[in-house]
């Protein structure tokens, strides 16, 4: 099959434009139902906000942001917040904005920067744990320690702090 037999995005034109204020007001709400959370944070690039995770508030500039985590860039240091952790977020309100480049992969990607480097992880347990980034996995990140190793699944993680 040949890309002629697929119908060119002229031709959908008239089906695609809506006929009434009716239809356009249905499009325009259909197009911001798509739009997630992390779309909205990402347009925040930059700005200083504020974020409520489950035991405290972070403050600072916006990093990089993926679709299950968020890096605040702040005065004691850069914190990896997972999204699942995250109640609010508030901040100078922008046009959302996708994805691109690295901030497509998850948010392992950016703690795979801090290997080698002292980390604070805070764990759903109530437990916090200061080791080294010894690495991190598709699912789970590896504290190693001066009395042995940690293997601390994604899903455990409150908060990972590099100072």
């Amino acid at each position: 099959m040949s890309t002629a037999d697929f119908p060119q995005m002229w031709d959908l034109l008239p089906v695609l434009e809506p006929q009434t204020a009716e239809e356009a007001a249905d499009v325009a709400a259909a197009e911001l139902a798509a739009i997630g959370w992390t779309d909205r944070v990402r347009a925040m690039a930059g700005a200083e906000i504020r974020v409520g995770i489950e035991d405290r508030v972070v403050t600072g500039t916006v990093g990089p942001v993926f679709g299950d985590a968020v890096v605040i860039l702040a005065t004691d240091g850069q914190w990896l917040l997972p999204t699942a952790t995250i109640s609010w977020v508030r901040g100078p309100t922008r046009p959302a904005r996708g994805p691109t480049g690295r901030q497509r992969a998850s948010g392992a990607s950016a703690a795979r920067e801090w290997v080698g480097r002292e980390v604070t992880a805070a764990l759903r347990d109530g437990q916090i744990l200061t080791e080294e980034l010894d690495c991190v996995g598709a699912d789970h990140i590896v504290l190693r320690g001066s009395a042995g190793g940690w293997i601390v699944p994604w899903s455990a993680l409150r908060w990972l702090r590099c100072q």
